[in-house]
This record gives structure tokens, C-alpha cells and sequence, in this order.
């Protein structure tokens, strides 16, 4: 598989190779083949055995024939001029293994002999600064063939740059995943750095976190390979976590105090019912009885306010007092059913299947696709495929009668 690392300078590429790619890789015993400028000593010594650290190609310099360019010189006039050469590391084809000829084929493939003992992987190529190795203009062929190819000698590639558009467009295409690193300067972090998962180069992302560096690592690796010794960035002095805005700590405190006033005050959505005022009941015997009036005037007789009475509602079964209609009847291979609307008033209410009127303790007898009977007790009443309407007594459809 082929990876890509993208991030600007000093933006985590080298931590996240390190901490999470060459490290895990010398742990599962697997040898790892790199440019980064990593600190031997600070490995154990059967992990340093692991390791091969290149600094320029394998791949010999050209030898220039000075007779020969002398003699052109004067034959031609032609000026000797330097053949191109890069000498970065895994710039060429030789720094990917020893040639070895196809019996089948006859084509020489250069591969690394190394094999994992237990799962016979081959090794793993960390390349920093890749644009340098491989750029968009002048990569070999034979290294884009060979990149192509990676999967016969099972190894698998970690490319490692600050921009995609500076690499050979043929190794490009091959990234399975690109990581994506950036600092965490916009957030007030100093020790913590964005990584975003992307599918490909130019592919969806996949998630991304926020990672802070681990101390433990930095042993392993030099950061700043200009110079011998590390020196300190400058960073962005003015900017402030957010957490430490203004804005954000009157929210929080705006936020604190609501809550503690909802607490006291009680919910503000909540719908208050007002209390009802009492109201003596009339004292026994008060019912016709007569008032009193002066002896000049006729005499009246008031009777107390009659008391409503409840409306009357059918009783006896679960369903009294609502609609029953039949929403629909489906004719199944193994069993046929009942789909009931229950309304209230002329307003439907909610569906009850076959299976859930009889669940209710209903015996239903089908006379039709339309007219069902449906028993409770000594109480019978017909579902029909009628529509809900708003009557006095919103009882059931049809007018109940005793069995």
C-alpha cells in the first residue's frame, strides 16, 4: 500500500511518521527503510537492526569522459555539459533493492531479499521530502514502474511532503490514503496538531482528530534537520483559546444563571392551570325551598340550580364510547386480517390490526371484506367500511345489541 503524509513545515509530519508509523512498524519486527533523520542510539538494539537510513541514492554517478568531450569540442564545437543526475535518496530504481531477473519474463525488477520471518512482509519505505526523490518532471520510468509493482516485493511506502502537486503524477495516483497534518496554532495549541483521514489524494475524508504530542518521541527523531540542534519556533503570540474569550465565559456564566433560575422559578414552557374556586354545596333541604319577601309582596319560590348530569356513554367493553371502522382487509397465503380505524367524535384516533382488537379480549366474525362482527361479552357491534362522522354519542358504528 502506498500512503501519503501531507503537512506544511512543522505541522507534525515528522512526529506522526515517527510516533505512528516507523515505531509500530520496528515493534511488529518489520524492517523500515528511510530518509528521516532518526537518532540510532535512542532505539533498542534489536530495532536498530531494522533500521536503514539512506542520505543519497545507490545508484552510481555518472563518469564523464573528458577525451571523448574534448575531442567532440573540437570536432563539432559541442559543449560538454552534465548529464542529469539526482542523487537524492529513492530517486532511482537501485534504491529499492537488489535486480533480480523474472525466469518468465526475462525482465530485471529490482526488490529489497528482506522478508518478515512470521508473515513474510517486506519492508516498509518512509520517504521524507519525497518531491525531492520523485518530482512531478523527471522521475525515472523505472521508478514509477517500480512504484506500480511495489506489491511483488511486499513492501508498502509512506510518502512524505508538503504538497501533492510537487510529486510524479503517475505515483500519485497510487495513494491509497492521505493524512493531512496541520498545527494547532488557530486553536491556542502549542503541543497538539490536526490530522484529517482522506480516501486518496483528492478523496472524501474519512475523520479527523486532534493529536497532542507525547514527549516520549522526541528521541527518536531530529526535527530540525538544518541545523544540529533544535531551536524554538516563533509561534503566534496573540492568539487566545477560545475557551479563554470573553465571549466564551459570559456564555458559560449567562448559561449558569438560567439554569439556576429555571431550578426556582420552575419550567416557563410548562401550561399552568388556574385554580378553581370553591363552591359551598347548598345546605340539606335547600332544594325548594321558599324565600321569604316582605308581607306586601307576592311570595317566590326558587329552586336550587339543577346539577349536570355525565353524558351518557356506552359501557362494557374497551372500545365504548369510540368508532370503530374497517381501514382495510388484507387477504394473506396463510391468514387474512383486519386493519381497524378507531375515532372518537368523527376524528380517527389511531389503527388497531386483527391481531390487536383480539389481544384486547374482542371476537370478531367476518361477514364480508367490509362488515366484520366483533363480540365482547354480551355486548355486539358491527365495523364497516365507513368513514368517522361527529355524532351525539360517539359510540360504535353500528348500534350495539346484546347476545
Amino acid at each position: 500500500m502506498i500512503n501519503l503524509l501531507l503537512g506544511a513545515p512543522g505541522g507534525g509530519k515528522s512526529y506522526e511518521a515517527v510516533a505512528y508509523h516507523v515505531i509500530p512498524a520496528l515493534a511488529e519486527g518489520r524492517k523500515v527503510i528511510t530518509n528521516l533523520p532518526l537518532i540510532l542510539d535512542s532505539f533498542p538494539p534489536e530495532q536498530r537492526r531494522l533500521l536503514d537510513i539512506r542520505t543519497k541514492t545507490r545508484k552510481p554517478a555518472p563518469v564523464v569522459d573528458w577525451q571523448k568531450a574534448e575531442s567532440m569540442f573540437k570536432k563539432f564545437g559541442f559543449a560538454h555539459r552534465d548529464p542529469k543526475f539526482n542523487a537524492n535518496a529513492f530517486s532511482n530504481v537501485e534504491d529499492y533493492g537488489l535486480p533480480v531477473m523474472d525466469d518468465q519474463t526475462g525482465i530485471i525488477q529490482f526488490s529489497d531479499p528482506w522478508r518478515h520471518p512470521e508473515t513474510g512482509a517486506g519492508p516498509l519505505y518512509v520517504i521524507d521530502e519525497c518531491h525531492k526523490a520523485l518530482p512531478s518532471v523527471g522521475t525515472p520510468v523505472t521508478v514509477e514502474e517500480w512504484f506500480a509493482e511495489h506489491r511483488h516485493s511486499f513492501s508498502d511506502v509512506l510518502l512524505m511532503t508538503q504538497s501533492h502537486g510537487k510529486i510524479d503524477k503517475a505515483i500519485k495516483e497510487l495513494v491509497q490514503v492521505c493524512y493531512r497534518v496541520r498545527k494547532a496554532t488557530h486553536l491556542g495549541f502549542s503541543n497538539r496538531y490536526i490530522r484529517k483521514v482522506l480516501d486518496g489524494v483528492n478523496g472524501a475524508e474519512m475523520n479527523e482528530s486532534v493529536r497532542e504530542y507525547d514527549s516520549a518521541y522526541f528521541k527518536f527523531y531530529r526535527s530540525h534537520t538544518q541545523s544540529s540542534s533544535a531551536g524554538s519556533e516563533l509561534g503566534a503570540k496573540d492568539i487566545v483559546p477560545i475557551w479563554k474569550h470573553w465571549t466564551f465565559k459570559g456564555a458559560a456564566v449567562l448559561l449558569a444563571l438560567g439554569a439556576v433560575g429555571m431550578y426556582y422559578a420552575g419550567n416557563p414552557m410548562k401550561v399552568r392551570t388556574p385554580p378553581v374556586a370553591a363552591v359551598a354545596a347548598p345546605a340539606p333541604g335547600a332544594a325548594g325551598a321558599r324565600m321569604s319577601t316582605p308581607a306586601t309582596g307576592p311570595q317566590v319560590t326558587a329552586s336550587a340550580p339543577a346539577v349536570p348530569q355525565d353524558l351518557d356513554r356506552p359501557k362494557g367493553h374497551p372500545l365504548a364510547g369510540y368508532g370503530v371502522h374497517v381501514a382495510g382487509y388484507i387477504h394473506g397465503a396463510k391468514k387474512d386480517m383486519y386493519l381497524f380505524q378507531v375515532s372518537q367524535n368523527g376524528q380517527p384516533q389511531y389503527t388497531l390490526n386483527q391481531d390487536e382488537i383480539t389481544e384486547s379480549g374482542y371476537v370478531l366474525k367476518r361477514l364480508n371484506d367490509c362488515i366484520v362482527e366483533l363480540k365482547f361479552d354480551d355486548v355486539s357491534f358491527y365495523a364497516t367500511c365507513d368513514a368517522p362522522k361527529v355524532g351525539v354519542n360517539p359510540g360504535a358504528n353500528m348500534p350495539a345489541k346484546s347476545t
